[in-house]
């Protein structure tokens, strides 16, 4: 990747959470989207298809966390609270687009766009990265 993006640039979006464990690729996922904006991380437009994907790799990454903590004993709520406190759910209310980051936090929802598409505006640290650096790009 050379230089920043302009906004309406399309791109692939990854971020520390996605980090491979090991191999030549850095993150285990990249995310393809467009360039909306942002404040602190990019926000970007992208489809149906990518938005379930990201809610999939969510449930999985809270399932290998459950799995962690499980295995050091915790159980029951305070099992589930290790869990809600590192890695927040992400999931599709029909076609609506639910993130919960737990606590007193209200849900965010973000539903899609008259063309369909998502604005990942998540707040989450997004970072546009090289599509060769991702083990499986989705689109």
């Amino acid at each position: 990747m050379t230089g920043p993006l302009e906004l309406g640039a399309t791109a692939v979006f990854s971020g520390e959470w996605l980090e491979a464990d090991s191999g030549p690729c850095r993150y285990r996922v990249g995310y393809t989207g467009v360039l909306v904006g942002g404040w602190k991380w990019p926000d970007f437009d992208t489809s149906l298809t990518v938005v379930r994907e990201m809610c999939a790799e969510q449930d999985r990454q809270r399932d290998a966390n459950r799995a962690f903590h499980a295995a050091r004993g915790l159980a029951g709520a305070d099992l589930e609270q290790a869990v809600d406190d590192e890695c927040q759910r992400l999931w599709l209310d029909g076609k609506v687009l639910v993130r919960d980051a737990g606590g007193d936090l209200p849900a965010r929802r973000i539903e899609p766009a008259p063309d369909g598409t998502y604005c990942i505006d998540l707040g989450w640290p997004w970072r546009i990265v090289d599509a060769t650096d991702c083990q499986q790009i989705i689109t």
